[in-house]
């Protein structure tokens, strides 16, 4: 399908328990990577009866994000629009259903449904820019700018830049406080 045949890039699947990481990191990122963002908030109509609101807003999306939780395999809501996303593109070649493991060890819980799909993980806090570039790669923006999630650890706090009062090694004959060192 051409991509002229969607409103949105792509719809956010989540539980409302995890709603803070989806509206404050991922949401802000994706727009300002130029993504249009279907998310249930602020895209579904009011009065609307929320099946087929949920079902509209997956159609009118390209991609779909599946935020992996607890909480998102327990949801009614959330299996629903995954079910919508599959059962509209069966054989997953019109659309991409993009997971992204949100808790360590979710994995375990993907059912086979969704386990065909490849998934990015984002509960390695470790590999996260590896996470981030996986998903704008996949979303047709890879030079999208890469959010950092403790603005403490950005470029401007790196080694080069700290100030060692104490620039060489421990002297070896040390004693007291050796725990300290470690």
């Amino acid at each position: 399908m051409a991509d002229t045949q969607f409103k949105y890039d792509v719809f956010i699947s989540y539980n409302h328990a995890d709603e803070k990481w989806v509206v404050d990191t991922l949401l802000p990122a994706l727009e300002s990577a130029g993504l249009k963002v279907c998310i249930d908030y602020k895209d579904l109509g009011a009065g609307e009866i929320a099946s087929a609101g949920i079902e509209n807003a997956v159609k009118a999306s390209r991609d779909m994000l599946l935020v992996l939780t607890q909480n998102w395999f327990k949801g009614q809501w959330t299996q629903f629009e995954v079910q919508v996303a599959i059962q509209l593109d069966p054989t997953g070649t019109k659309r991409k259903i993009i997971p992204l493991l949100s808790e360590p060890g979710i994995e375990k819980e993907i059912p086979v449904s969704i386990s065909r799909y490849n998934w990015i993980d984002f509960a390695k806090k470790d590999r996260e820019a590896i996470a981030w570039k996986q998903l704008f790669t996949a979303l047709g923006k890879p030079d999208a700018k890469i959010p950092v999630a403790n603005p403490q650890e950005s470029a401007e706090n790196t080694p080069a830049s700290w100030f060692l009062a104490h620039p060489y090694g421990m002297p070896p004959n040390f004693t007291g406080r050796e725990s300290e060192r470690k």
